[in-house]
């Protein structure tokens, strides 16, 4: 068999393969620079051109997955991306889920330290999160709107719709298309720390069990918008808060 007849009969594995070692060496290049970098440098080197960069790496992304769609005949409405009016309220439903469930664990970990006499202040990572926050708070506000415009869509595209689609056709095995879904979306917020990334793993679970059942990726992608968008836009509210909160255990 001949190199183009190998390629025609494994395009579309070749073509899944490439766009995911694209999208998540980037996303797991960028999580191990931010574990290497110490948090306290972050603001000094500046975020702004890194969120720059990643926006349109993720737009380019985007665009090849359209191209690799148009190939085969498809359009993004194959990867369930069409509107309904009930995407709205689904949306809210897996937001709120997804809230709860992913606090539980976390939560869990933070009593059990506190019943074992551990200060609060050293159980979680705040000040990671508070240089993230100032990080956010000193950024143009255009450039954030655009950022949690374009990352819901970019991940639940290809993280999720896609992903799960191709693994779906080559695995054939439904609860391993949702396993591996969820902990490969998580496992890029491993800079977050461990506490945060099993956070992570449930919220994304429940989004990977959701598109399973319903192959509907428009709620998801809202209820994703809600996630990003509340956190980088009240900022400035959350590293007050943090601030206020570490200065009762010093």
């Amino acid at each position: 068999m001949t190199w183009l007849e190998t390629y025609t009969k494994n395009k579309r594995l070749f073509f899944f393969l490439a766009l995911a070692l694209l999208t998540l060496g980037q996303a797991y290049y960028g999580c191990i620079s931010y574990m290497v970098v110490p948090a306290s440098n972050w603001v000094a080197i500046g975020m702004a051109p890194g969120i720059v960069f990643l926006i349109f790496f993720e737009i380019v992304c985007l665009f090849l997955l359209a191209l690799i769609l148009a190939e085969r005949g498809e359009t993004p409405a194959a990867l369930g991306f069409s509107l309904k009016v009930s995407d709205f309220w689904h949306s809210v439903v897996l937001f709120l889920g997804a809230l709860i469930l992913g606090a539980i664990p976390m939560w869990f970990y933070f009593f059990v330290k506190i019943l074992a006499g551990a200060s609060p202040s050293s159980i979680m990572d705040l000040n990671t999160g508070k240089v993230l926050m100032d990080a956010f708070s000193k950024m143009p506000i255009w450039l954030l709107l655009i950022f949690i415009c374009v990352n819901p869509i970019f991940e639940e595209s290809i993280v999720r719709a896609y992903f799960m689609t191709e693994t779906n056709h080559f695995l054939k095995k439904a609860w391993l298309t949702v396993l591996l879904s969820a902990l490969v979306q998580a496992g890029y917020h491993l800079y977050q720390g461990w506490v945060p990334t099993i956070d992570h793993f449930f919220t994304f679970l429940i989004f990977s069990i959701y598109y399973q059942k319903t192959k509907r990726a428009t709620p998801i992608v809202f209820a994703h918008f809600y996630m990003d968008a509340i956190p980088i836009l009240g900022a400035p509210l959350f590293a007050a808060l943090t601030d206020k909160y570490l200065g009762m255990f010093k």
